[in-house]
């Protein structure tokens, strides 16, 4: 029976556009544009986790179940570090950027072996 991963193949999908954001929220100069890249990160991250939450119980207790943890804990993590940022966005907003990209490459990467793709390949539903 093949595993249907449409949930997890949307999640990474977004999950890439969150990190194309938050890298050109880090580029930004300008603070306006740097908030506006990272709100439309959040955007993105919170259809992840809305995502990776549904798809949790339904492979708890499969083989893709340890890979589709490790990606929703560090969506989740990234998730909760960009919102601290733009809460917070004029104290050490670098620093904080820089973790929700290591949290979303982490989350990339767990999502990649819970599909079952090689890392950077593209996905096709």
């Amino acid at each position: 029976m093949q595993r249907d991963t449409r949930n997890l193949s949307v999640a990474r999908e977004h999950l890439g556009t969150a990190l194309e954001e938050i890298t050109r929220a880090q580029g930004q100069a300008e603070r306006s544009m740097a908030q506006a890249s990272a709100n439309q990160a959040m955007s993105h991250m919170d259809l992840v986790v809305r995502r990776l939450e549904t798809e949790r119980p339904q492979s708890a207790k499969t083989d893709i179940g340890p890979a589709v943890e490790r990606g929703y804990n560090a969506a989740r993590r990234g998730w909760q570090s960009l919102h601290d940022a733009l809460n917070n966005w004029p104290d050490a907003t670098a620093l904080s950027l820089d973790s929700v990209r290591t949290d979303l490459q982490e989350a990339i990467t767990a999502l990649e072996e819970a599909c079952g793709i090689a890392p950077g390949e593209a996905i096709h539903a």
